[in-house]
């Protein structure tokens, strides 16, 4: 006797009957997904970002520096020793541009940030650095530390001061992508150096900013 029942098995068999149900309800109900099906409707999907814009300043040139001699004097109470291991050995010159601060409205990694700004699905991390120093929003140290001494000035140029992160994207040794997190203390800075691959997230708050 041959057995006529066959199994079926679901392309996307991890989603639960109640969220089939609520993106039924997000495209409409029944009727516009069945519209969805015979193409007489069509979806547009846009991505959300996560990401508040803030403020945008002007950076002034910068000269080019020994990464060691970066973030050093009593400004900083804490320097990450990282800084000099997976950063490039100088930081080369760099003409005027823009810097963009963008607060944080959830959490997030850096990989979500990146997805963001740039407006991308990619989830290949080696390409996703790629696009962000393509599209120039990385900064060098000499112009973080330049924003900070701005700030301290008296001028806001959208940095958190109250011991929040602020995210910079900025070129590793090897060609690729490190973030640098400084923050205020009470007066004095810390600074830390994070591997663009790292899985933690970022609270809602912390801000991240992009050379335009």
């Amino acid at each position: 006797m041959v057995n006529s029942q066959r199994r079926i098995v679901m392309k996307y068999r991890t989603f639960t009957l109640g969220q089939i149900e609520a993106i039924f309800n997000k495209l409409g109900g029944e009727n516009v997904a069945r519209q969805i099906l015979s193409g007489t409707v069509e979806v547009t999907v846009t991505l959300v970002s996560f990401l508040k814009p803030l403020t945008t300043v002007t950076l002034n040139p910068t000269s080019g520096k020994k990464t060691s001699d970066c973030f050093q004097g009593s400004r900083y109470y804490f320097r990450d020793a990282d800084i000099d291991n997976l950063l490039p050995e100088d930081q080369k010159a760099t003409k005027s541009g823009e810097s963009t601060a963008h607060q944080l409205e959830k959490e997030m990694t850096f990989k979500e940030i990146a997805q963001s700004i740039l407006n991308t699905k990619e989830e290949d991390e080696v390409t996703l650095q790629k696009m962000l120093i393509k599209a120039g929003h990385t900064h060098t140290l000499p112009e973080i530390e330049g924003l900070i001494e701005r700030q301290e000035s008296g001028e806001d140029v959208g940095l958190n001061t109250n011991s929040y992160a602020n995210l910079f994207f900025t070129k590793n040794r090897e060609g690729s992508v490190s973030v640098v997190n400084v923050y205020r203390s009470d007066r004095s800075w810390g600074v830390f150096v994070n591997s663009f691959g790292l899985a933690n997230q970022w609270f809602r708050g912390g801000r991240v900013f992009f050379r335009n």
